[in-house]
């Protein structure tokens, strides 16, 4: 493990458009390293560095106490680019790759979370339990506990950027009717940014 040190939030409740004064995270070497050579340190990301985002919505689902096939999976969520952050570090041709690297597990939550036009898929997937792939149109089933862990990740990764708060509403209140959608320390950490 090694210290990165970033100018991104620390796990602390902040107000919506808000970031938080840079923090110390350990993360795995070979980790850091594959999102170094993806270019991760150099592509930008509301304005700052992609790499920044991706270890603050790590440090988020660890504070959160988040399982670390999760935590990992928020660290490499937008590798492949999204139907929000189109810039691709890494192709979806390189999938073995990541999956050496961090996981079968952490990286199929990566590759869900890149493949589907959010938010909106998690919310169809809440009412038919299917995940519409963006690229092909394809229906993939989506279990309870999969959508709860990529739900997650999406609530890391919109506290962390400051915005989207519109969104957070909307999981915000589903959650408080359907038990169980989003982990109950996320749903906190939630209605704390919401002030809620």
């Amino acid at each position: 493990m090694i210290s990165y040190k970033f100018s991104m939030p620390n796990p602390a409740v902040v107000a919506p458009g808000q970031r938080l004064k840079p923090a110390q995270v350990p993360l795995p070497a070979h980790m850091l390293d594959l999102l170094k050579r993806s270019g991760a340190d150099v592509a930008q990301h509301s304005q700052r560095r992609l790499l920044d985002h991706l270890v603050g919505t790590y440090q988020l689902l660890q504070t959160w106490g988040m399982e670390q096939h999760v935590c990992t999976a928020g660290l490499f969520h937008s590798i492949y680019g999204t139907n929000i952050y189109t810039h691709q570090s890494i192709a979806f041709s390189e999938r073995a790759d990541v999956q050496a690297a961090i996981g079968m597990q952490a990286e199929h939550l990566s590759w869900l979370f890149c493949s589907i036009e959010r938010p909106q898929a998690f919310f169809s997937a809440l009412q038919h339990g299917l995940l519409r792939n963006r690229m092909d149109g394809s229906d993939m089933a989506c279990p309870p506990h999969v959508l709860r862990e990529l739900l997650d990740i999406e609530c890391a990764n919109q506290i962390e950027q400051g915005g989207r708060i519109s969104s957070l509403q909307r999981i915000c209140s589903q959650a408080d009717t359907q038990q169980g959608m989003i982990s109950p320390q996320v749903h906190v950490a939630v209605k704390q940014y919401l002030k809620v």
